[in-house]
């Protein structure tokens, strides 16, 4: 029975053998028999859980997306009580994000770079971000594409923290920096001296 405790201890081994292999093997080149060794069951039990190696990938993302959508809808309304511009908001949405995935990193890392039709994980967070944005901001013109900036923004943002191995501290300046950074190369500012100057003084206007 699929609702046992020893179903779901069998499930939670081969998941965590998956999570573990995914450190030192790409996805591509992981079999079902390394699951095997590495969970310690036989093939005829595997098969009595997962078709394959995908569904497993495909278990774990159901699983960490569900843990997100519970942690983002406790944060976000939470940061949506305080009485604080949309720059602190922003940077509030970018620490949460952040300390999700630096908490999940092994899992996240196990199926961040797969790639299917059943499986992107970055894709649903992108879509989450972008629904959240277009429920948050009232209709205009350029809505839908601020929703998609925003979304990959905060994806970046998930993922290049989670691979960081530097120190947490200061994340939010250096977010903030990175985002005015980007923006102004975007709009033709490429002089490295006047880029420096510009973004200094809109880091600072952001915390005044």
């Amino acid at each position: 029975m699929k609702n046992t405790l020893p179903y779901r201890r069998v499930d939670k081994a081969i998941l965590n053998a998956f999570i573990q292999l995914s450190a030192s093997i790409p996805f591509e080149k992981l079999t079902v028999q390394d699951i095997l060794e590495e969970a310690l069951v036989s093939r005829y039990t595997f098969y009595a859980h997962f078709h394959d190696k995908y569904e497993v990938a495909e278990r774990l993302q159901a699983d960490m997306f569900r843990e997100f959508l519970v942690y983002m809808q406790e944060k976000i309304p939470e940061i949506d009580a305080r009485p604080i511009s949309s720059v602190e908001h922003h940077r509030m949405i970018d620490d949460a994000v952040i300390e999700f995935s630096r908490k999940h990193h092994a899992q996240m890392n196990a199926i961040k770079n797969i790639h299917t039709e059943t499986i992107d994980y970055f894709r649903l967070i992108r879509n989450f971000f972008t629904d959240n944005y277009k429920k948050r901001v009232g209709y205009h013109f350029n809505k839908d594409l601020e929703a998609k900036i925003y979304a990959n923004m905060a994806t970046a943002v998930m993922d290049y923290y989670d691979s960081a191995s530097g120190p947490a501290s200061n994340i939010s300046e250096s977010v903030t920096e990175s985002y005015i950074s980007a923006a102004l190369y975007a709009i033709g500012l490429h002089d490295r001296e006047k880029c420096r100057k510009a973004r200094d003084f809109l880091v600072k206007l952001n915390q005044n």
